[in-house]
């Protein structure tokens, strides 16, 4: 299972579950190892990206200067363990520059099964709310499935419910 981030539009834009969701993956991600600057590019962190390829060809010019053969070619695998490993944390910082909000965190086999959790789990309770006579503005629960702490970290350890 991968545990997912739901980013949804501000509040000011929409009030309760947007179809303007955005999920990311946090985990690693296995393709940026081999292709760093196109994962980043492909996800629209342009400005990594532009700096992540200019590292790489630098590596491929230390790889031409006598008894740096070997950094040279450790140093572009390192480069993009590091996007792997961080890739998912600075998509997640560039939704919340776009006025985006954490909406919740999803543990899900897929990208879809976790859209579908988001929004059942967003369903039960807005049918609660009406049920109960309850007026006030429905919004999604922060967490969705086993609870996790708000985080956008790789690292971040699960909490156990009480």
């Amino acid at each position: 299972m991968s545990r997912f981030i739901i980013f949804e539009p501000s509040a000011s834009e929409e009030a309760g579950p947007s179809d303007r969701i955005r999920l990311v993956r946090d985990g690693f991600a296995g393709w940026a190892v081999l292709f760093p600057f196109l994962w980043l590019f492909r996800h629209g962190l342009w400005l990594s990206g532009i700096l992540t390829f200019l590292l790489w060809i630098g590596f491929g010019f230390l790889g031409k200067i006598p008894g740096l053969g070997l950094a040279a070619a450790v140093l572009p695998i390192l480069l993009g363990i590091l996007v792997a490993l961080e890739g998912p944390s600075l998509r997640a910082l560039r939704l919340k520059r776009k006025r985006f909000r954490e909406a919740a965190v999803v543990e899900a086999d897929t990208e879809e099964e976790a859209e579908i959790l988001y929004y059942a789990g967003s369903e039960s309770i807005s049918v609660s709310r009406e049920s109960s006579g309850d007026s006030r503005e429905t919004t999604p629960p922060p967490f969705v499935g086993r609870a996790f702490g708000p985080s956008t970290h790789l690292l971040d350890i699960p909490r156990s419910q009480p």
